[in-house]
């Protein structure tokens, strides 16, 4: 079963991603995935303000670095499609791309809730189409359907804390400095930089503990030092965040 993809511009990437589409290339070792054929993908829709069937294909056809692109183009269709190798590819434009492609997608800029979280927990991979600040919003959600009480700092002169969460135990309070490093790409590993971070300003603060999470993983230099001071650091990487998602829906169910 193909998987369904939609393309956000076509310049020479895009139209590079498109052409791969139907072409026997194998790539090995994306994240988790193992090997796929980039003609397993099919794109089913083009993000593109430039919606004239003519101009499209003449772009894909021919380009001055990759020269001619030799498959068949067809154009029996209406001006909002274009045809190329018989398949069709719908044009829209940016105000209506998310409601309109056939694929799971977050949107950005708007409030996590419960159902948008747990839609990422069944495709986890889209921990990774989040922006900065949504993923702020997620962990903010997390943490507040396991009972904390969240604030966010202010985006400017945050002092490396995204979140401070409150809660009571055993009739004491504790106080948890959080920051949140997102990033899209599974392989780059959070550095000891931000941890040391994170460190200073919990004693700063006087806060309980510091919590470093992010939807990737941590080098070893970072866990070293995490490890070192146990007691009042903790981190949440990739696999922890998963947990921390899963106990949010029994929690919230």
């Amino acid at each position: 079963m193909a998987l369904k993809i939609g393309i956000n511009g076509f310049g020479r990437i895009g139209r590079d991603v498109f052409k791969a589409c139907y072409e026997e290339i194998k790539i090995v070792g994306i994240g988790e995935i193992g090997e796929i054929l980039l003609n397993d993908l099919k794109c089913e829709l083009l993000n593109e303000q430039v919606i004239r069937k003519n101009t499209l294909d003449f772009l894909t056809k021919y380009d001055n670095v990759l020269s001619l692109y030799e498959k068949e183009d067809e154009h029996d269709n209406e001006d909002s499609s274009f045809y190329v190798t018989a398949l069709s590819i719908s044009i829209k434009n940016q105000s209506d791309i998310l409601d309109k492609l056939s694929v799971p997608v977050v949107k950005v800029d708007h409030e996590i809730d419960r159902k948008t979280l747990e839609h990422m927990y069944e495709n986890p991979h889209l921990l990774y189409a989040l922006s900065p600040k949504n993923f702020e919003l997620f962990v903010a959600e997390i943490y507040e359907g396991l009972g904390y009480g969240v604030e966010a700092t202010k985006q400017t002169h945050d002092e490396g804390v995204d979140l401070y969460l409150r809660k009571n135990h055993e009739n004491m309070p504790h106080i948890y400095a959080v920051q949140c490093k997102y990033t899209q790409r599974k392989r780059t590993k959070i550095g000891i930089k931000y941890v040391r971070e994170l460190f200073g300003t919990l004693i700063d603060k006087k806060v309980t503990a510091g919590i470093l999470i992010t939807n990737s993983f941590f080098s070893p230099c970072a866990l070293k030092f995490i490890k070192r001071y146990c007691n009042r650091l903790f981190s949440v990487d990739f696999n922890g965040l998963l947990a921390l998602m899963q106990s949010y829906l029994i929690a919230t169910a």
